[in-house]
C-alpha cells in the first residue's frame, strides 16, 4: 500500500508513526519526499502497533487489561513470568497468534 503526505497534520503525523514502526520491526518499505510504500496491509499494521505497545508498557499492562475486560479478579491469578527477552521474541515473530501460542 501506498501512503502519500496530504498536508493534513493529524494523518502525516500518522505516517512518520508508521515509518517509526516499520524501522522498528526492520520491515521493507519504499520512500520517497512525499510517500511510503509498504506490502504490509492494514490488519498487519495494526499487529505491529500492538506489538510495539507491549514492548512500550510491557506485557503484565495488557495481561491485567484483558482480566479487567473479562471480569475476572486479577488477584486470582499469579504474575506471569513474562520472558526477559520479551523484546526480541515480538522482533522474531512479529505475530501475536505465534507469541500467544509459543510453547
Amino acid at each position: 500500500m501506498r501512503y502519500t503526505i496530504t498536508g493534513n497534520f493529524q494523518y502525516d503525523l500518522g505516517l512518520f508513526g508508521l515509518k517509526k514502526l516499520l524501522d522498528f520491526f526492520e520491515e521493507d518499505y519504499k520512500s520517497g519526499e512525499f510517500y511510503i510504500e509498504t506490502n504490509k496491509e492494514p490488519e498487519e499494521i495494526l499487529e505491529l502497533v500492538i506489538l510495539k505497545q507491549i514492548v512500550d508498557r510491557g506485557a503484565s499492562f495488557f495481561t491485567l487489561k484483558v482480566l479487567k475486560e473479562l471480569n475476572i479478579d486479577s488477584k486470582e491469578f499469579k504474575r506471569l513470568d513474562i520472558d526477559m527477552d520479551l523484546l526480541s521474541l515480538i522482533k522474531e515473530h512479529k505475530s501475536l497468534s505465534k507469541i500467544i501460542n509459543k510453547p
